[in-house]
Protein backbone atom coordinates (compact mmCIF):
# COMPACT_ATOMS: atom_id res chain seq x y z
CA UNK A 1 0.00 0.00 0.00
CA UNK A 2 1.65 3.19 -0.98
CA UNK A 3 2.48 6.11 2.01
CA UNK A 4 0.53 9.28 1.89
CA UNK A 5 3.95 10.74 0.87
CA UNK A 6 4.50 8.26 -2.11
CA UNK A 7 1.45 9.30 -3.29
CA UNK A 8 1.65 12.84 -3.00
CA UNK A 9 4.99 12.55 -4.65
CA UNK A 10 3.60 11.17 -7.32
CA UNK A 11 0.66 13.44 -8.00
CA UNK A 12 3.08 16.50 -7.99
CA UNK A 13 5.48 15.65 -10.10
CA UNK A 14 2.95 14.66 -12.72
CA UNK A 15 2.02 18.18 -13.10
CA UNK A 16 -1.48 16.92 -12.18
CA UNK A 17 -1.82 19.26 -8.57
CA UNK A 18 -1.24 22.60 -10.89
CA UNK A 19 -3.61 21.76 -13.07
CA UNK A 20 -6.66 20.98 -10.58
CA UNK A 21 -5.38 24.25 -9.00
CA UNK A 22 -5.33 26.23 -12.49
CA UNK A 23 -9.06 24.66 -13.01
CA UNK A 24 -9.81 26.27 -9.61
CA UNK A 25 -8.07 29.63 -10.71
CA UNK A 26 -5.43 29.13 -7.40
CA UNK A 27 -8.76 29.66 -4.84
CA UNK A 28 -7.78 30.08 -1.32
CA UNK A 29 -10.94 28.78 0.02
CA UNK A 30 -9.73 25.48 -0.93
CA UNK A 31 -7.18 23.67 1.00
CA UNK A 32 -3.50 22.66 -0.57
CA UNK A 33 -4.75 18.78 0.85
CA UNK A 34 -8.27 19.00 -0.97
CA UNK A 35 -6.26 20.13 -4.08
CA UNK A 36 -3.94 16.78 -3.92
CA UNK A 37 -7.43 15.17 -3.63
CA UNK A 38 -9.05 16.17 -6.57
CA UNK A 39 -6.36 15.44 -8.26
CA UNK A 40 -5.77 12.03 -6.94
CA UNK A 41 -9.27 11.05 -7.39
CA UNK A 42 -9.03 12.21 -11.16
CA UNK A 43 -5.66 10.46 -11.83
CA UNK A 44 -7.39 6.89 -9.90
CA UNK A 45 -10.07 7.53 -12.72
CA UNK A 46 -7.89 7.60 -15.41
CA UNK A 47 -6.38 4.57 -14.65
CA UNK A 48 -9.90 2.68 -14.79
CA UNK A 49 -11.11 4.61 -17.26
CA UNK A 50 -11.09 2.06 -19.79
CA UNK A 51 -13.42 -0.48 -17.88
CA UNK A 52 -15.76 2.27 -16.67
CA UNK A 53 -15.91 4.06 -20.30
CA UNK A 54 -15.89 7.20 -19.22
CA UNK A 55 -13.99 10.17 -19.58
CA UNK A 56 -11.89 11.98 -16.79
CA UNK A 57 -10.46 15.00 -18.75
CA UNK A 58 -14.11 16.02 -18.90
CA UNK A 59 -15.67 15.84 -15.24
CA UNK A 60 -12.13 17.51 -14.28
CA UNK A 61 -13.26 20.63 -16.47
CA UNK A 62 -16.92 20.01 -14.47
CA UNK A 63 -15.17 20.42 -11.33
CA UNK A 64 -14.75 24.31 -10.69
CA UNK A 65 -18.78 24.37 -11.38
CA UNK A 66 -20.07 21.50 -9.47
CA UNK A 67 -17.35 21.91 -6.46
CA UNK A 68 -18.03 25.55 -4.74
CA UNK A 69 -16.74 25.01 -1.32
CA UNK A 70 -14.81 22.33 0.83
CA UNK A 71 -14.85 22.56 4.01
CA UNK A 72 -13.60 20.63 7.61
CA UNK A 73 -15.81 21.29 10.34
CA UNK A 74 -17.47 18.89 13.06
CA UNK A 75 -20.09 16.50 12.22
CA UNK A 76 -20.62 14.33 14.63
CA UNK A 77 -20.84 11.05 14.39
CA UNK A 78 -21.29 11.89 10.18
CA UNK A 79 -18.08 11.20 8.04
CA UNK A 80 -19.31 13.89 5.08
CA UNK A 81 -22.30 15.42 3.45
CA UNK A 82 -22.66 17.45 0.46
CA UNK A 83 -25.23 19.95 -0.11
CA UNK A 84 -25.92 22.21 -2.95
CA UNK A 85 -22.52 21.40 -3.88
CA UNK A 86 -20.80 22.33 -0.54
CA UNK A 87 -18.46 19.36 0.33
CA UNK A 88 -18.08 19.38 4.41
CA UNK A 89 -15.87 16.45 5.99
CA UNK A 90 -15.73 15.32 9.61
CA UNK A 91 -12.31 17.13 11.14
CA UNK A 92 -12.11 14.19 13.10
CA UNK A 93 -11.03 11.70 9.97
CA UNK A 94 -7.14 10.13 9.52
CA UNK A 95 -6.09 10.86 6.78
CA UNK A 96 -7.13 7.42 5.18
CA UNK A 97 -10.91 7.76 6.15
CA UNK A 98 -10.41 11.35 4.51
CA UNK A 99 -9.52 10.46 1.48
CA UNK A 100 -12.23 7.62 1.35
CA UNK A 101 -14.96 9.60 2.56
CA UNK A 102 -13.83 12.63 0.67
CA UNK A 103 -14.02 10.28 -2.38
CA UNK A 104 -17.56 9.70 -1.54
CA UNK A 105 -18.36 13.12 -1.38
CA UNK A 106 -16.71 14.53 -4.47
CA UNK A 107 -18.64 11.87 -6.62
CA UNK A 108 -21.98 13.19 -5.41
CA UNK A 109 -20.88 16.85 -5.98
CA UNK A 110 -19.68 15.55 -9.38
CA UNK A 111 -23.02 13.67 -10.13
CA UNK A 112 -25.37 16.35 -9.28
CA UNK A 113 -27.31 18.28 -11.92
CA UNK A 114 -30.55 20.47 -11.33
CA UNK A 115 -33.54 19.71 -13.42
CA UNK A 116 -36.82 21.54 -13.64
CA UNK A 117 -35.99 23.09 -10.61
CA UNK A 118 -35.61 19.93 -8.45
CA UNK A 119 -32.25 18.48 -7.22
CA UNK A 120 -31.20 14.80 -8.74
CA UNK A 121 -27.81 12.93 -8.51
CA UNK A 122 -26.70 9.82 -9.98
CA UNK A 123 -29.65 7.75 -9.95
CA UNK A 124 -31.81 9.78 -8.00
CA UNK A 125 -34.31 12.12 -10.01
CA UNK A 126 -35.33 14.17 -7.14
CA UNK A 127 -38.54 11.40 -6.16
CA UNK A 128 -36.53 7.54 -5.71
CA UNK A 129 -32.88 6.09 -6.60
CA UNK A 130 -31.12 6.86 -3.29
CA UNK A 131 -30.73 3.75 -2.54
CA UNK A 132 -28.96 2.83 -5.56
CA UNK A 133 -27.06 6.36 -5.87
CA UNK A 134 -25.52 5.39 -2.30
CA UNK A 135 -24.97 2.55 -3.34
CA UNK A 136 -23.02 2.91 -6.81
CA UNK A 137 -21.08 6.31 -4.88
CA UNK A 138 -19.84 4.10 -2.23
CA UNK A 139 -18.61 1.18 -4.95
CA UNK A 140 -17.10 4.21 -7.30
CA UNK A 141 -15.27 5.92 -4.06
CA UNK A 142 -14.09 2.62 -3.05
CA UNK A 143 -12.87 1.46 -6.73
CA UNK A 144 -10.83 4.77 -6.90
CA UNK A 145 -9.52 4.29 -3.07
CA UNK A 146 -7.43 1.16 -3.87
CA UNK A 147 -6.84 2.37 -7.23
CA UNK A 148 -4.86 5.30 -5.43
CA UNK A 149 -3.15 3.32 -2.91
CA UNK A 150 -2.12 0.24 -5.27
CA UNK A 151 -4.61 -2.23 -3.70
CA UNK A 152 -7.63 -4.17 -4.34
CA UNK A 153 -11.25 -4.54 -3.06
CA UNK A 154 -11.28 -7.76 -1.20
CA UNK A 155 -15.01 -9.30 -1.42
CA UNK A 156 -15.92 -10.61 1.81
CA UNK A 157 -18.88 -11.77 3.35
CA UNK A 158 -20.11 -9.10 6.09
CA UNK A 159 -23.11 -10.57 8.75
CA UNK A 160 -24.63 -7.87 10.78
CA UNK A 161 -24.45 -5.14 8.49
CA UNK A 162 -27.92 -4.83 7.28
CA UNK A 163 -29.56 -2.51 10.20
CA UNK A 164 -32.79 -4.10 11.35
CA UNK A 165 -32.32 -6.87 9.74
CA UNK A 166 -29.63 -9.39 11.28
CA UNK A 167 -30.41 -12.46 9.27
CA UNK A 168 -28.87 -11.03 6.00
CA UNK A 169 -25.21 -11.41 4.97
CA UNK A 170 -24.47 -8.97 2.24
CA UNK A 171 -21.24 -10.52 0.14
CA UNK A 172 -19.86 -7.42 -0.22
CA UNK A 173 -16.38 -5.29 -0.67
CA UNK A 174 -17.62 -1.85 0.72
CA UNK A 175 -17.12 -0.19 4.15
CA UNK A 176 -20.76 1.30 3.50
CA UNK A 177 -23.63 0.49 2.42
CA UNK A 178 -23.28 -2.97 2.07
CA UNK A 179 -26.38 -4.28 1.27
CA UNK A 180 -27.08 -1.77 -1.16
CA UNK A 181 -23.81 -2.53 -3.14
CA UNK A 182 -24.75 -6.08 -3.02
CA UNK A 183 -28.12 -5.57 -4.72
CA UNK A 184 -26.28 -3.27 -7.48
CA UNK A 185 -24.05 -6.06 -7.98
CA UNK A 186 -26.74 -8.05 -8.54
CA UNK A 187 -28.44 -5.85 -10.70
CA UNK A 188 -25.53 -5.62 -13.35
CA UNK A 189 -25.20 -9.52 -13.78
CA UNK A 190 -28.59 -9.42 -14.17
CA UNK A 191 -28.49 -6.93 -16.97
CA UNK A 192 -24.72 -8.45 -18.02
CA UNK A 193 -23.27 -5.46 -17.37
CA UNK A 194 -19.46 -4.41 -16.18
CA UNK A 195 -20.27 -3.42 -13.04
CA UNK A 196 -18.07 -0.21 -13.73
CA UNK A 197 -19.82 0.76 -17.03
CA UNK A 198 -23.18 0.97 -14.15
CA UNK A 199 -21.08 2.79 -12.00
CA UNK A 200 -20.15 5.65 -14.97
CA UNK A 201 -23.75 5.71 -15.55
CA UNK A 202 -24.24 8.00 -12.70
CA UNK A 203 -22.39 11.05 -13.95
CA UNK A 204 -24.34 11.05 -16.91
CA UNK A 205 -27.53 13.35 -17.01
CA UNK A 206 -29.47 10.61 -18.86
CA UNK A 207 -27.81 8.20 -16.62
CA UNK A 208 -31.36 6.91 -14.96
CA UNK A 209 -32.87 6.61 -18.33
CA UNK A 210 -30.44 4.56 -19.87
CA UNK A 211 -30.48 2.27 -17.33
CA UNK A 212 -34.06 2.20 -17.34
CA UNK A 213 -34.09 1.29 -20.73
CA UNK A 214 -31.54 -1.26 -20.32
CA UNK A 215 -33.86 -3.13 -17.56
CA UNK A 216 -36.78 -2.87 -19.25
CA UNK A 217 -35.47 -4.18 -22.67
CA UNK A 218 -34.90 -7.29 -20.88
CA UNK A 219 -37.73 -10.10 -21.08
CA UNK A 220 -40.58 -9.57 -18.29
CA UNK A 221 -39.11 -6.44 -17.14
CA UNK A 222 -41.10 -4.26 -19.17
CA UNK A 223 -42.80 -1.31 -17.66
CA UNK A 224 -41.02 -2.58 -14.31
CA UNK A 225 -38.20 -0.29 -13.16
CA UNK A 226 -40.07 2.36 -11.41
CA UNK A 227 -41.33 -0.46 -9.32
CA UNK A 228 -37.95 -1.85 -8.35
CA UNK A 229 -36.78 2.03 -7.78
CA UNK A 230 -39.67 2.58 -5.63
CA UNK A 231 -39.23 -0.98 -3.88
CA UNK A 232 -35.58 0.08 -3.33
CA UNK A 233 -36.21 3.61 -1.88
CA UNK A 234 -38.64 2.32 0.75
CA UNK A 235 -35.78 -0.09 2.24
CA UNK A 236 -33.55 3.01 1.85
CA UNK A 237 -36.54 4.64 3.65
CA UNK A 238 -36.41 2.92 6.64
CA UNK A 239 -32.91 1.89 7.34
CA UNK A 240 -33.05 5.90 7.66
CA UNK A 241 -35.84 5.30 10.28
CA UNK A 242 -33.67 3.31 11.74
CA UNK A 243 -30.62 5.55 12.33
CA UNK A 244 -33.01 8.16 13.60
CA UNK A 245 -34.16 6.24 16.46
CA UNK A 246 -37.79 4.56 15.05
CA UNK A 247 -36.97 1.24 15.65
CA UNK A 248 -39.92 1.15 18.22
CA UNK A 249 -42.53 2.52 16.12
CA UNK A 250 -41.03 -0.68 13.35
CA UNK A 251 -41.25 -3.24 15.71
CA UNK A 252 -45.20 -2.53 15.47
CA UNK A 253 -47.33 -5.47 14.08
CA UNK A 254 -49.05 -2.82 11.94
CA UNK A 255 -47.12 -1.41 9.20
CA UNK A 256 -47.06 2.35 10.11
CA UNK A 257 -47.34 5.44 8.06
CA UNK A 258 -44.28 7.41 7.06
CA UNK A 259 -42.83 9.64 3.98
CA UNK A 260 -39.95 8.69 1.84
CA UNK A 261 -36.53 9.71 3.16
CA UNK A 262 -36.19 12.45 0.51
CA UNK A 263 -39.30 12.56 -0.66
CA UNK A 264 -41.60 14.32 2.29
CA UNK A 265 -44.81 14.27 -0.61
CA UNK A 266 -44.49 10.12 -0.90
CA UNK A 267 -45.67 8.24 2.24
CA UNK A 268 -45.90 4.54 2.76
CA UNK A 269 -46.54 2.21 5.28
CA UNK A 270 -43.74 0.20 7.06
CA UNK A 271 -42.36 -1.90 9.97
CA UNK A 272 -39.82 -4.64 9.94
CA UNK A 273 -41.85 -7.28 8.42
CA UNK A 274 -42.47 -5.28 5.07
CA UNK A 275 -38.44 -4.46 5.28
CA UNK A 276 -37.47 -8.26 5.09
CA UNK A 277 -40.55 -8.43 2.76
CA UNK A 278 -38.93 -6.04 0.23
CA UNK A 279 -35.76 -7.36 0.72
CA UNK A 280 -36.67 -11.06 -0.07
CA UNK A 281 -39.28 -9.61 -3.07
CA UNK A 282 -35.69 -7.21 -4.97
CA UNK A 283 -33.72 -10.24 -4.50
CA UNK A 284 -36.02 -12.77 -6.21
CA UNK A 285 -36.93 -10.42 -8.74
CA UNK A 286 -33.17 -9.87 -9.85
CA UNK A 287 -32.64 -13.85 -9.77
CA UNK A 288 -35.79 -14.32 -11.85
CA UNK A 289 -34.83 -11.57 -14.35
CA UNK A 290 -31.42 -13.39 -14.74
CA UNK A 291 -32.83 -16.34 -15.25
CA UNK A 292 -35.85 -15.26 -17.44
CA UNK A 293 -32.73 -13.72 -20.02
CA UNK A 294 -29.87 -16.99 -19.95
CA UNK A 295 -30.28 -19.97 -21.38
CA UNK A 296 -30.04 -23.17 -18.89
CA UNK A 297 -26.92 -24.16 -19.16
CA UNK A 298 -25.17 -20.82 -19.03
CA UNK A 299 -26.79 -20.22 -15.60
CA UNK A 300 -25.70 -24.35 -14.69
CA UNK A 301 -22.55 -22.72 -15.35
CA UNK A 302 -22.45 -19.52 -13.95
CA UNK A 303 -25.13 -19.70 -10.77
CA UNK A 304 -22.07 -19.18 -7.98
CA UNK A 305 -22.01 -15.80 -9.30
CA UNK A 306 -25.77 -15.33 -8.08
CA UNK A 307 -26.11 -17.52 -5.23
CA UNK A 308 -23.29 -15.05 -3.56
CA UNK A 309 -24.90 -11.92 -3.58
CA UNK A 310 -28.31 -13.66 -1.91
CA UNK A 311 -28.79 -12.15 1.35
CA UNK A 312 -30.24 -14.82 4.00
CA UNK A 313 -29.64 -18.72 3.98
CA UNK A 314 -33.21 -19.41 3.00
CA UNK A 315 -32.68 -17.45 -0.29
CA UNK A 316 -29.17 -18.92 -1.09
CA UNK A 317 -30.61 -22.67 -0.44
CA UNK A 318 -33.89 -22.32 -2.45
CA UNK A 319 -32.42 -20.99 -4.93
CA UNK A 320 -29.51 -23.75 -5.31
CA UNK A 321 -32.19 -26.55 -4.98
CA UNK A 322 -33.98 -24.75 -7.54
CA UNK A 323 -30.83 -25.37 -9.49
CA UNK A 324 -30.08 -28.96 -9.06
CA UNK A 325 -33.74 -29.35 -10.16
CA UNK A 326 -33.51 -27.97 -12.95
CA UNK A 327 -30.42 -29.57 -13.88
CA UNK A 328 -32.29 -33.15 -14.02
CA UNK A 329 -33.27 -32.66 -17.43
CA UNK A 330 -29.68 -32.21 -19.01
CA UNK A 331 -26.86 -35.09 -20.59
CA UNK A 332 -25.75 -37.13 -17.37
CA UNK A 333 -22.54 -35.34 -18.48
CA UNK A 334 -23.87 -31.83 -17.86
CA UNK A 335 -25.99 -32.59 -14.49
CA UNK A 336 -24.18 -30.39 -11.21
CA UNK A 337 -23.65 -32.19 -8.20
CA UNK A 338 -24.21 -29.04 -5.62
CA UNK A 339 -23.21 -31.39 -2.94
CA UNK A 340 -20.12 -32.49 -3.74
CA UNK A 341 -20.19 -29.02 -5.30
CA UNK A 342 -20.39 -27.68 -1.47
CA UNK A 343 -17.90 -30.05 -0.50
CA UNK A 344 -14.85 -29.27 -2.54
CA UNK A 345 -15.14 -25.48 -2.96
CA UNK A 346 -12.53 -24.88 0.12
CA UNK A 347 -10.30 -28.04 -0.62
CA UNK A 348 -7.75 -28.15 -3.94
CA UNK A 349 -8.96 -30.68 -6.11
CA UNK A 350 -5.97 -32.56 -8.32
CA UNK A 351 -7.39 -33.03 -11.79
CA UNK A 352 -6.73 -36.51 -13.48
CA UNK A 353 -3.75 -36.10 -16.49
CA UNK A 354 -2.46 -38.27 -19.21
CA UNK A 355 -0.53 -40.60 -16.84
CA UNK A 356 3.09 -39.06 -15.18
CA UNK A 357 1.88 -35.84 -16.35
CA UNK A 358 1.52 -32.85 -13.97
CA UNK A 359 -0.02 -28.86 -13.94
CA UNK A 360 2.03 -26.67 -11.43
CA UNK A 361 0.39 -23.59 -9.96
CA UNK A 362 1.76 -21.83 -12.83
CA UNK A 363 -0.44 -23.46 -15.17
CA UNK A 364 2.76 -25.41 -17.07
CA UNK A 365 2.33 -28.89 -17.72
CA UNK A 366 5.46 -30.71 -16.32
CA UNK A 367 6.50 -33.89 -18.41
CA UNK A 368 7.69 -37.18 -17.00
CA UNK A 369 12.01 -37.60 -17.77
CA UNK A 370 12.83 -39.84 -19.90
CA UNK A 371 9.53 -38.76 -22.03
CA UNK A 372 9.78 -37.57 -25.62
CA UNK A 373 8.24 -34.66 -26.92
CA UNK A 374 5.72 -36.52 -29.07
CA UNK A 375 3.78 -38.37 -26.62
CA UNK A 376 0.40 -40.07 -27.92
CA UNK A 377 -2.59 -38.59 -25.86
CA UNK A 378 -4.96 -41.43 -25.25
CA UNK A 379 -7.53 -41.01 -27.37
CA UNK A 380 -10.25 -41.92 -25.50
CA UNK A 381 -10.49 -38.49 -23.56
CA UNK A 382 -14.61 -38.01 -22.82
CA UNK A 383 -16.13 -35.92 -25.74
CA UNK A 384 -19.63 -34.49 -24.68
CA UNK A 385 -21.88 -35.30 -27.58
CA UNK A 386 -25.42 -33.71 -27.95
CA UNK A 387 -27.98 -35.84 -28.53
CA UNK A 388 -29.24 -35.06 -32.35
CA UNK A 389 -29.91 -36.36 -35.16
CA UNK A 390 -27.29 -37.94 -37.51
CA UNK A 391 -27.85 -36.35 -40.47
CA UNK A 392 -27.46 -32.92 -38.51
CA UNK A 393 -24.53 -33.58 -36.62
CA UNK A 394 -22.19 -35.14 -39.14
CA UNK A 395 -20.52 -32.49 -40.72
CA UNK A 396 -19.70 -30.49 -37.57
CA UNK A 397 -18.73 -33.43 -35.96
CA UNK A 398 -16.07 -34.03 -39.06
CA UNK A 399 -14.93 -30.84 -38.62
CA UNK A 400 -13.94 -30.85 -35.15
CA UNK A 401 -12.44 -34.18 -35.58
CA UNK A 402 -10.47 -32.45 -38.11
CA UNK A 403 -9.61 -29.41 -36.14
CA UNK A 404 -8.65 -31.80 -32.51
CA UNK A 405 -6.27 -33.63 -35.34
CA UNK A 406 -4.50 -30.40 -35.81
CA UNK A 407 -4.48 -29.96 -31.16
CA UNK A 408 -1.32 -29.67 -29.82
CA UNK A 409 -0.37 -31.85 -26.35
CA UNK A 410 -1.57 -28.87 -24.41
CA UNK A 411 -4.93 -27.93 -26.34
CA UNK A 412 -5.90 -31.16 -25.95
CA UNK A 413 -5.50 -31.28 -22.14
CA UNK A 414 -7.21 -27.90 -22.17
CA UNK A 415 -9.76 -29.27 -23.76
CA UNK A 416 -10.35 -32.28 -21.65
CA UNK A 417 -10.01 -29.86 -18.55
CA UNK A 418 -12.41 -27.44 -19.63
CA UNK A 419 -15.00 -30.24 -20.25
CA UNK A 420 -14.77 -31.07 -16.14
CA UNK A 421 -16.44 -27.84 -14.65
CA UNK A 422 -15.18 -28.75 -11.26
CA UNK A 423 -11.63 -28.76 -12.26
CA UNK A 424 -12.26 -25.33 -14.06
CA UNK A 425 -13.15 -24.06 -10.64
CA UNK A 426 -9.20 -23.81 -9.43
CA UNK A 427 -7.33 -20.73 -10.52
CA UNK A 428 -4.21 -22.28 -12.10
CA UNK A 429 -6.13 -24.76 -14.32
CA UNK A 430 -8.67 -21.82 -15.56
CA UNK A 431 -5.63 -19.74 -16.35
CA UNK A 432 -3.83 -22.79 -18.25
CA UNK A 433 -7.16 -23.50 -20.01
CA UNK A 434 -7.43 -19.80 -21.49
CA UNK A 435 -4.03 -19.86 -22.34
CA UNK A 436 -4.22 -22.58 -24.14
CA UNK A 437 -7.88 -22.32 -26.11
CA UNK A 438 -7.11 -18.46 -27.03
CA UNK A 439 -4.98 -19.49 -29.60
CA UNK A 440 -7.37 -22.52 -31.08
CA UNK A 441 -9.25 -22.25 -34.27
CA UNK A 442 -12.46 -20.95 -34.02
CA UNK A 443 -15.15 -23.56 -32.71
CA UNK A 444 -17.50 -25.39 -34.96
CA UNK A 445 -21.50 -24.37 -33.27
CA UNK A 446 -22.59 -27.73 -31.94
CA UNK A 447 -26.92 -28.08 -33.06
CA UNK A 448 -27.82 -29.24 -29.59
CA UNK A 449 -31.79 -30.81 -30.01
CA UNK A 450 -31.99 -31.16 -25.92
CA UNK A 451 -35.90 -32.09 -24.89
CA UNK A 452 -36.48 -28.92 -24.75
CA UNK A 453 -40.47 -29.35 -23.72
CA UNK A 454 -38.62 -30.98 -20.46
CA UNK A 455 -35.94 -28.11 -19.60
CA UNK A 456 -39.05 -25.83 -20.12
CA UNK A 457 -41.02 -27.45 -17.38
CA UNK A 458 -38.14 -27.50 -15.13
CA UNK A 459 -37.03 -23.88 -15.86
CA UNK A 460 -40.98 -23.21 -14.83
CA UNK A 461 -40.84 -24.97 -11.72
CA UNK A 462 -37.95 -23.25 -11.08
CA UNK A 463 -39.69 -20.16 -11.48
CA UNK A 464 -42.65 -20.72 -9.59
CA UNK A 465 -40.38 -21.88 -6.46
CA UNK A 466 -38.06 -18.72 -6.96
CA UNK A 467 -41.40 -16.59 -6.57
CA UNK A 468 -43.49 -18.19 -4.53
CA UNK A 469 -46.00 -19.45 -6.70
CA UNK A 470 -46.02 -16.13 -8.72
CA UNK A 471 -46.51 -14.01 -5.21
CA UNK A 472 -43.58 -12.07 -5.64
CA UNK A 473 -43.76 -11.59 -9.49
CA UNK A 474 -46.37 -12.80 -12.23
CA UNK A 475 -44.13 -13.80 -14.98
CA UNK A 476 -44.96 -14.32 -18.36
CA UNK A 477 -44.50 -17.31 -20.25
CA UNK A 478 -41.11 -18.24 -20.40
CA UNK A 479 -38.77 -17.81 -23.31
CA UNK A 480 -35.75 -19.59 -24.04
CA UNK A 481 -32.96 -16.49 -25.95
CA UNK A 482 -29.53 -16.73 -27.16
CA UNK A 483 -27.52 -14.10 -26.57
CA UNK A 484 -27.55 -12.47 -30.00
CA UNK A 485 -31.54 -13.03 -29.75
CA UNK A 486 -31.45 -10.79 -26.75
CA UNK A 487 -28.86 -7.99 -27.58
CA UNK A 488 -31.46 -7.62 -30.76
CA UNK A 489 -34.87 -7.73 -28.79
CA UNK A 490 -32.83 -4.79 -26.48
CA UNK A 491 -31.56 -2.40 -28.98
CA UNK A 492 -35.34 -2.44 -30.88
CA UNK A 493 -36.94 -1.71 -27.53
CA UNK A 494 -34.25 0.77 -27.14
CA UNK A 495 -34.61 2.61 -30.64
CA UNK A 496 -38.85 2.54 -29.64
CA UNK A 497 -38.39 4.47 -26.82
CA UNK A 498 -35.99 6.81 -28.49
CA UNK A 499 -38.14 7.10 -31.57
CA UNK A 500 -41.37 7.54 -28.99
CA UNK A 501 -39.30 10.71 -26.87
CA UNK A 502 -38.30 11.95 -29.73
CA UNK A 503 -41.94 12.23 -31.21
CA UNK A 504 -42.96 13.55 -27.85
CA UNK A 505 -40.18 16.17 -27.97
CA UNK A 506 -41.47 17.49 -31.49
CA UNK A 507 -44.99 17.78 -30.37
Amino acid sequence: MKTKEQRYNELYSSGLVSSIKDLFANRTDISEDYYVLMADYIDSMNEIKDEMLINPTEIARRMPELVKSIQETNLGGIYGRTDDSRIQINQSLNYEDKKLYFFHELTHALQTSHENGREQCGFYDGHDGMFLTEGATQYTAEMLYHVSNGTHLQYREQPRTVRGASNRTPYSPLSEYQYNGNVLELLAKTMDLPLPQVLALGYRKDGRETLKNIYESMEGNQGKFDELMNNLEQIYSIDKLIIYGYSEHLQSSTPELFNMANDDHTPFRANFATYNELMNKTERELVATYMENHDTEYVLQHYNEIAQFLTTPELKNNFLSAIQQLSQDLPQNNIINLNEYRRTQNTEVQPEMPEGYSINEFGEIIRPNGIETDVQVNDNIPVFTPPTEESQVSQPIQSENQNENKLTLKQKVAQFLQRNNLFMNLSFVDKFVRKQLDVLPPATQEIRNINTRAVSRTREDFMNELTNFGQYRNLPPIQRMSDPERLARMQRKMEENQQSNDENERN
